[in-house]
C-alpha cells in the first residue's frame, strides 16, 4: 500500500509547492498593482527626514497591503481592495495548510469475510 501512496504523496507535495509559489507571485503582483512598486527607504544624510508610509517601503507584499488598507490618506475603494486581497490571501494560506498535511495510508478493519463451503454433490 505504501508503494502506491508514495508517488501520490510526491506529486501532491510538488503541487502544493507550486501552489505556494503561485500564491506568493500573485500577492506580489497585487501589492504592486494596488500600492505601487516598493522602493527601499533611503534617508538624506544632511537634510530632514521625510516620513514615508510603510506601504511604500520594501516590506513583504502582505504587510504592504495591510499598511495600505490602514492608511486613511488612501482612497477608500483602494483600501477595500487591499483589505480584500489580504483576507483572500489569509484564507488561501489556511486552506492550503489544511490540504498540505497528509497522513500515510492505514489499513482499516471493516469486518470479517466468511467463506461457506459448497455442498458436496
Amino acid at each position: 500500500m505504501k508503494r502506491m501512496a508514495d508517488p501520490f504523496l510526491a506529486v501532491h507535495a510538488k503541487r502544493m509547492n507550486r501552489e505556494s509559489e503561485n500564491l506568493e507571485r500573485w500577492i506580489g503582483l497585487r501589492a504592486d498593482e494596488i500600492c505601487g512598486r516598493a522602493s527601499p527607504q533611503t534617508a538624506d544624510l544632511f537634510g530632514p527626514q521625510t516620513p514615508t508610509p510603510p506601504w511604500r517601503t520594501a516590506l513583504p507584499p502582505i504587510d504592504r497591503l495591510a499598511a495600505f488598507a490602514c492608511d486613511a490618506d488612501n482612497p477608500s475603494a483602494r483600501r477595500r481592495d487591499a483589505n480584500s486581497v489580504v483576507e483572500l490571501h489569509q484564507h488561501r494560506i489556511a486552506d492550503r495548510g489544511d490540504r498540505t498535511t497528509l497522513q500515510g495510508p492505514a489499513l482499516q478493519h471493516f469486518g470479517m469475510l466468511m467463506l461457506v463451503p459448497r455442498k458436496a454433490a
